[in-house]
């Protein structure tokens, strides 16, 4: 998704979620969502927490969080074809292999709202892959890659989908393209990590 579709507050939330214990992420973003008065905040800090839940192994309440989150968008916009909420959310269901009927929904309506869209492309194939729909998922990614072509987490998808498919030449290609872009934190160690397994001596 695009960073614009975030608030300052949640890229810290995010950070939050990332970098500490799944237990301390869990309770600071419940505290969070109880305070906030802000219903776009609440809602987008709904899904970080549905994320974190799923690490913390709690799948069925992260479930109530996503669904929490769109329910607070849509309601707020008035507007269920509200591209960047679909899409957002839709992903954030994709990323973590959570309620993948709904994300297919959210995704193919934010699709058919903005069929040229590298990041709404960018979703849909990585929702293909976890589908291990691979073919479908290599025509979306590298159709992004082209229509944002700075953007290295859609790299990092693709070059996923090359590992996926048993093409690790192409794979590490790709990361060395993203790795070129100056990603920021936690892509970056993602992509440095595939590099130097690709690289390792076999």
């Amino acid at each position: 998704p695009r960073a614009e579709d975030r608030a300052p507050l949640l890229v810290e939330l995010g950070r939050l979620a990332e970098l500490t214990d799944g237990p301390a992420a869990v309770t600071s973003l419940k505290a969070a969502y109880a305070t906030l008065i802000d219903s776009d905040l609440r809602a987008e800090v709904a899904v970080i927490l549905a994320r974190t839940l799923v690490f913390a192994g709690q799948p069925g309440e992260a479930t109530e969080f996503a669904r929490a989150a769109r329910d607070v968008v849509l309601q707020l916009q008035g507007d269920p074809d509200h591209v960047g909420a679909l899409n957002f959310i839709g992903f954030s269901l994709a990323d973590r292999s959570l309620d993948l009927p709904r994300a297919e929904r959210m995704l193919t309506r934010a699709l058919e709202l903005a069929a040229g869209d590298g990041y709404v492309l960018d979703s849909v194939g990585w929702l293909r892959f976890r589908q291990k729909r691979f073919r479908d998922a290599l025509a979306l990614l590298e159709r992004a890659a082209r229509l944002a072509p700075a953007e290295p987490e859609i790299l990092w998808h693709l070059g996923e989908l090359h590992l996926a498919m048993r093409q690790p030449r192409r794979a590490l290609a790709v990361y060395e393209r993203a790795r070129a872009l100056g990603p920021e934190e936690p892509v970056r160690r993602r992509i440095e990590a595939r590099i130097q397994a690709l690289r390792a001596p076999r």
